[in-house]
């Protein structure tokens, strides 16, 4: 039970599940960031460059999963090019709005297939950017919490191999368990 070769590589068993859950945990905050991140950027180039023009609401599509999304397919025309695009509003607009009606969209006149429903701010980019660090915030909490028990759970084992000893015991009681888990009850006399 005490061996040095089994502490070893118990050892090093923690180190690298600490460096994969890292690694996992940087690719996926990194992946939100990205996306984020060019989400937060379009917003704000649409709010300090966006010119609005109207459009036309062509359709409404209602879709429910897990969550309700209430979304817009919409046309307007820049510059005589009619372009397309669709947006997510809550319920309350979703269902005042009819096809046919009149939409107000904001659009980058560099590349006018960038565009959003309603008039764009720069406090609506900031708040973008706040979800983002706080939903970054609380996965990396999480992660970090998930790392330091894997660790703590690790070093208890260390210890074990480390302090214990090997000692006669006696089985007391055996049955089956949940999922073909069994149990081991066992006595044995310390000292």
């Amino acid at each position: 039970l005490g061996s040095v070769p089994r502490e070893a590589r118990l050892r090093r068993s923690r180190w690298i599940l600490l460096a994969f859950l890292f690694l996992l945990g940087a690719g996926f905050t990194g992946g939100f960031f990205y996306g984020g991140r060019s989400e937060y950027e379009h917003l704000l180039a649409l709010a300090r460059e966006g010119a609005t023009t109207e459009g036309i609401l062509l359709e409404k599509e209602r879709t429910s999963g897990r969550t309700k999304r209430y979304e817009l397919r919409f046309r307007y025309t820049v510059e005589g090019r009619v372009h397309r695009g669709s947006g997510d509003v809550d319920r309350e607009r979703f269902d005042a709005l009819e096809p046919g009606a009149s939409l107000l969209v904001t659009y980058l006149p560099s590349d006018p297939w960038q565009a959003r429903l309603g008039r764009v701010d720069e406090g609506l980019a900031r708040g973008r950017r706040n979800e983002l660090w706080f939903v970054a915030a609380l996965f990396g909490g999480g992660l970090l919490a998930f790392a330091a028990l894997v660790a703590r759970t690790f070093s208890r084992r260390v210890a074990l191999l480390r302090r214990g000893s090997v000692r006669e015991a006696r089985i007391t009681e055996v049955k089956a368990a949940k999922k073909g888990q069994t149990v081991v009850s066992y006595a044995f006399r310390d000292g």
